[in-house]
């Protein structure tokens, strides 16, 4: 506190410590959009806090600023859940900007939950199509999962681009729903992509397509015996046992004598045994 004397007067000064201190439920509404724009994060929360308990649909156009500038990771969160609450008109454009581009993995993961109940198949599309090259392993993850789930136009060439993903999951999730779909479209996705990954990643594919092989596969599980990577190799031999075409012993006798691989042969042997019985 400082006093200053001015004619035999003490007038008592108030230090910046001791100013009024904003109190959101005593404020206008024009007062707590101020306060939003020039205030730090704890005190813009409380700010949200309060334009939620008025249900101020009018604060959408600042709530969607604070969302796509505001510096702190919280705020920018808090601004966009507030919009779904508050059902603003410009919810979806905020929620795929922010899933876009927010610089925090979580916030991103939810704004996808937003783009997934709030998009049209063309937005969500685009916006999944740029979530492939994520940084974050979940929010790639989740934007897959999501694509899978809602069945959104455009699934298709995303699960093809996730067969090249770096995260195992991300590839046996992508192949389980092209394997599943049953049709020719989904094989033959699989076949243009499986040459064009990394050794695991053709692991984590054929790990799911032994369990679900199809008549037209026989050609292209034949020529994958040759593969480089044992494993794939492996899979292929348990998929053609499973296939129940017994013109494919041939071709499975001759690879198994002159086979060096033991993991390799056994796996034939066993194709051989279930393709005779």
């Amino acid at each position: 506190m400082r006093k200053a004397v001015i004619a035999g007067i003490v007038l008592v000064l108030a230090t910046p410590a001791q100013a009024k201190k904003f109190k959101p439920s005593k404020a206008t509404e024009a007062e707590l959009l101020e306060e939003l724009t020039r205030a730090q994060a704890p005190d813009q929360l409380l700010v949200l806090d309060e334009l939620e308990k008025r249900q101020l649909a009018t604060a959408c156009p600042a709530l969607a600023e604070r969302n796509r500038i505001d510096d702190a990771a919280g705020v920018r969160a808090r601004s966009l859940q507030l919009m779904a609450g508050l059902d603003c008109p410009n919810l979806l454009d905020a929620a795929v900007l922010s899933a876009g581009g927010d610089k925090h993995a979580q916030n991103r993961l939810a704004a996808l939950d937003i783009v997934r109940a709030e998009g049209s198949d063309k937005q969500v599309g685009l916006l999944l199509s740029v979530l492939q090259n994520d940084k974050s392993v979940q929010v790639r993850h989740k934007a897959l999962t999501l694509a899978i789930e809602t069945g959104w136009e455009g699934t298709a060439p995303l699960l093809a681009t996730a067969l090249r993903d770096d995260y195992t999951v991300i590839v046996q999730d992508a192949a389980v729903v092209l394997l599943a779909a049953q049709h020719a479209e989904s094989r033959q996705a699989l076949y243009e992509e499986i040459p064009t990954l990394k050794p695991a990643e053709r692991e984590a594919v054929m790990t799911v397509w032994q369990d679900h092989p199809m008549p037209g596969d026989k050609g292209y599980l034949l020529a994958t015996l040759d593969d480089s990577h044992t494993p794939v190799a492996v899979s292929a031999a348990v998929a053609l046992g499973k296939l129940g075409d017994p013109s494919v012993l041939p071709v499975l006798q001759e690879k198994q004598a002159r086979e060096k691989d033991k993991a390799i042969r056994k796996a034939l042997g066993q194709a051989i045994k279930a393709l005779e019985s």
